[in-house]
């Protein structure tokens, strides 16, 4: 790999990590749209689910985030399956037009929230099964398992900014597990991927702690509205790479 490539890819990774930390979540939203511009697709997923899962595991660690398990244990299962399903389309769907679906999807339901508000919690039994297999599907395929979990945790856990992240950071980290799982078996994840993913995976780390220690003092209040400019602010930028 050419140096100036590495290098910027060093530059995206410690600023997806720092998203990562301050968030809970967009490293994979910001970093696959723009590594698309050095690296083919299916490279570029591999690479960033291996440099996700140990930067999830090292923050939830690090931080001990409350959890809500119950939460977890609904979506985890039906994730699961959508991961498998996603790493299939993956082989076969081009992935420019699923960031494009999937933007517009975001900006709508971000902007939404923005303005009028995040109404009534979601139940626990029916909607998040359907957000867990979404979130598989998305997760398995681009690499944004992201947005519907968010959403989810917007309507349940926005009050608590650390239980939020926390229960945030264990899905991924298991949901990255499984994805793994999928790619390992269709032979995805070769030598020279791993090689890259461990090059680029401490600028990813300092970016987290850099993340985690900035949104330490911000009131709940702004981290929500954060979180939904973010989600727009990411979607738009992964639609925009895809033009």
């Amino acid at each position: 790999m050419p140096s100036g490539v590495e290098l910027a890819l060093q530059v995206i990774l410690l600023g997806s990590g720092l998203l990562l930390g301050v968030t809970g979540f967009g490293h994979a939203m910001l970093a696959t749209p723009m590594m698309l511009l050095f690296l083919d697709a299916k490279s570029t997923i591999v690479i960033v689910r291996l440099v996700s899962l140990p930067a999830l595991l090292a923050m939830s660690l690090a931080y001990r985030f409350p959890v809500d398990w119950r939460i977890i244990s609904r979506l985890i299962i039906p994730a699961s399956v959508g991961a498998i399903a996603g790493t299939l389309v993956l082989s076969a769907t081009a992935a420019k037009v699923l960031v494009l679906a999937v933007g517009l999807t975001i900006i709508g339901a971000a902007g939404a929230s923005l303005v009028r508000g995040l109404e009534g919690k979601l139940n626990l039994r029916y909607h998040l099964p359907l957000l867990g297999l979404i979130a598989g599907l998305l997760g398995g395929s681009i690499g944004f398992a992201g947005p519907p979990i968010v959403f989810g945790l917007a309507h349940n856990h926005f009050e608590n900014k650390d239980q939020f992240r926390g229960t945030l950071l264990a899905f991924f980290a298991l949901a990255n597990i499984v994805s793994l799982i999928g790619f390992a078996t269709l032979g995805l994840i070769d030598g020279p991927r791993l090689k890259v993913a461990l090059r680029l995976l401490p600028a990813t780390l300092v970016g987290v702690a850099v993340g985690e220690r900035w949104v330490r003092n911000l009131s709940n209040v702004l981290f929500q509205r954060l979180v939904m400019i973010t989600m727009i602010a990411l979607a738009i930028l992964s639609m925009g790479t895809q033009l």
